[in-house]
């Protein structure tokens, strides 16, 4: 919630219900959250963009639903999205932020103690919002993807692997892309890039080459205004299909995957 400065906790009953909401207290705006297991005691933690405090919070869990206190970390202006990955091959998850205003993302490197080191900050385009990590050269070493509102691009930043990223290659994409996934579309071990461009009402697909480069763009019109993507392959062919939702009307589509990673016939879910 971003007034109350706070993420709210529902945990699930087995029946499909969930208890009574529990507040837990982060920074202030929190506009994207994550979940993972951040110190790997088995227990599920919580970490947070604060796009009005600058700053990201890692709750850890306690493993019986309840949290400890919050730890703020010092991120870029506007942090708008978060993602996991161990970027120096120490065993110890590290976090990539993306900060809105500046056109950069912050990489927090985990000591091992359950703390970060001070963010290092690498370019991308303008207007960044969401960041996806993933081996995309086939080196086993996480790499960064982030999409570009402002610039109208996804930039790629390909891992050193000693928790360091080469300067970034961006790819065009149509207007404001604003969320991005990974998945392999086309069945080919590689991973592929599906993009939402809120503005143009289209989603850009990205075939992988496997050397971390990507071919030209195909593009896919599913309603207006996509700002949230999925991937899975809903009927059984073997094939991936992509799920979006659409802000600007009350459906989400599901777009049905071909092969060489085109995607087809459509089908529409009526949503809130």
């Amino acid at each position: 919630d971003p007034l109350k400065q706070q993420v709210l906790i529902l945990l699930g009953q087995g029946d499909g219900y969930f208890d009574i909401p529990q507040n837990l207290s982060v920074g202030n705006d929190p506009f994207y959250v994550i979940v993972n297991d951040i110190n790997n005691d088995t227990h599920v933690d919580i970490i947070t963009a604060n796009s009005g405090s600058n700053d990201i919070s890692v709750v850890y869990g306690s493993g019986d639903g309840s949290f400890r206190n919050e730890t703020k970390y010092s991120t870029g202006p506007n942090p708008r999205s978060v993602a996991v990955a161990d970027f120096n091959n120490d065993t110890y998850l590290d976090l990539v932020v993306v900060n809105g205003d500046n056109g950069s993302v912050s990489v927090l490197l985990a000591y091992g103690n359950h703390s970060f080191a001070e963010g290092i900050r690498y370019s991308v385009g303008s207007d960044p919002y969401t960041v996806v990590v993933g081996d995309l050269n086939n080196d086993l070493r996480p790499d960064i993807v982030v999409c570009n509102a402002g610039s109208n691009d996804i930039s790629v930043l390909l891992a050193n692997g000693n928790g360091s990223f080469r300067i970034q290659t961006n790819y065009p994409t149509d207007s404001s892309p604003r969320f991005l996934i990974l998945a392999d579309v086309n069945n080919d071990g590689q991973k592929d890039i599906i993009v939402a461009n809120t503005n143009d009402n289209t989603i850009s697909v990205y075939l992988g080459v496997g050397d971390g480069s990507f071919q030209a763009r195909m593009t896919f019109a599913p309603g207006s205004m996509p700002r949230a993507l999925a991937a899975n392959d809903f009927n059984n062919d073997g094939r991936l299909d992509i799920v979006v939702g659409n802000q600007n009307e009350k459906f989400i589509t599901l777009l049905f995957g071909y092969d060489r990673g085109a995607l087809g016939n459509s089908i529409v879910f009526a949503s809130g």
